[in-house]
C-alpha cells in the first residue's frame, strides 16, 4: 500500500468508569449509555481507520463495534483487562493486512500485596509494503503524582512493554497506540522513547482534561522507520466539555498515517 496506514488510538471511555460528578459540563443525556454509545459507533466508523486501537472496550461496546465495522473490511480482537476489571484493549485491522495472528502481553507488574494490576498489551502485527508492522495498543496504569518513584507501576508496564518490542527482530517497526496516564517526558514514555520511539503529534495537542487542566495523555508513538502523516486533533481547553453531544469520550483520538521511510 503506497499511501501508507491510517492509524487510529482512542480512549473511549468505559461506562463502568464514568462518574457523574467527574463531568460537570455534560448533561445526563450526552452521558447516557445507549446514546453515547450509539454516537461512538458514529465516530469510529467515520474515522476510516485501517488500524484502529481502542482503549476502554466494555464487552458489550466491542460486539457492537465488530457488527458496525465488519461491513467496512474491519476485523477485530479483543483482549480483557484482568483482576475483574470491566474493560480492555480492543484492536480492528483491515481484512488481508494481518501477517499473523496477534498476542497479549499482560504485565508482570506486581508490587507488595497487590498483585498485578489487569493492565495489558494487545500486539498486532500487519503487512505494509511488503514488510512487517507491529502495532501496540495498552492502556498503562495511573499513578498518583505522589506515588514514590519506586512504587509508580506505570513505568515498570511500558519497561516490560519496551522490552518485549525490542526482542522483537521480526519486526521492521512498531507504532505503539494508547492511553499512557502520563506526559511525554515521564517515566512512563522514558523506556519506549529511548527504542527510538517518536511521538507522531505535536506535543502542544491536547487529548484529555484532568483537574482543570487540558493535556496529552495518549500517544501514537512510532518507530524512526517509518514516516508519519499524523491529524492535529480538535484544540480543547479546561472548559471544553468532555464527553459532549459531539465528542462522546471524555479523549479525543489521534490519526496518523504510516508508512516505511525510503531506504
Amino acid at each position: 500500500m503506497a499511501t501508507g496506514l491510517r492509524v487510529v488510538t482512542w480512549n473511549v471511555l468505559a461506562d463502568a468508569y464514568i462518574h457523574r460528578d467527574w463531568y460537570p459540563r455534560t448533561t445526563d443525556a450526552e452521558l447516557e449509555p445507549s446514546g453515547r454509545r450509539a454516537r461512538l459507533l458514529d465516530a469510529v466508523d467515520a474515522l476510516g481507520a485501517d488500524v484502529l486501537c481502542l482503549q476502554e472496550v466494555e464487552p458489550p461496546l466491542f460486539a457492537a463495534l465488530k457488527r458496525r465495522l465488519s461491513s467496512g473490511g474491519l476485523g477485530g480482537h479483543f483482549a480483557q483487562k484482568g483482576r475483574g476489571r470491566p474493560d480492555g484493549c480492543a484492536t480492528f485491522v483491515r481484512r488481508g493486512l494481518e501477517a499473523r495472528a496477534p498476542t497479549v502481553l499482560r504485565y508482570a507488574d506486581a508490587q507488595g500485596t497487590e498483585g498485578h494490576s489487569g493492565h495489558l498489551a494487545l500486539l498486532c502485527f500487519v503487512a505494509l509494503e511488503g514488510r512487517v508492522l507491529g502495532v501496540a495498543n495498552t492502556h498503562v496504569r495511573w499513578d498518583a503524582p505522589e506515588t514514590p518513584p519506586e512504587a509508580q507501576v506505570g513505568p515498570r508496564q511500558t519497561g516490560e512493554l519496551a522490552r518485549v518490542l525490542g526482542g522483537a527482530r521480526e519486526v521492521d517497526g512498531w507504532v505503539v497506540c494508547g492511553d499512557f496516564n502520563a506526559t511525554l517526558g515521564s517515566p512512563a514514555l522514558s523506556a519506549l522513547t529511548a527504542l527510538g520511539l517518536c511521538d507522531s503529534h505535536d506535543g502542544s495537542a491536547c487529548t484529555f482534561i484532568s483537574d482543570g487542566e487540558a493535556r496529552k495523555i495518549d500517544f501514537l508513538l512510532a518507530s524512526p522507520t517509518l514516516h508519519v502523516d499524523a491529524v492535529s486533533p480538535r484544540a480543547i481547553d479546561p472548559n471544553t466539555p468532555l464527553p459532549s453531544s459531539t465528542e462522546p469520550s471524555d479523549h479525543l483520538p489521534l490519526v496518523a498515517t504510516v508508512s516505511w521511510r525510503a531506504g
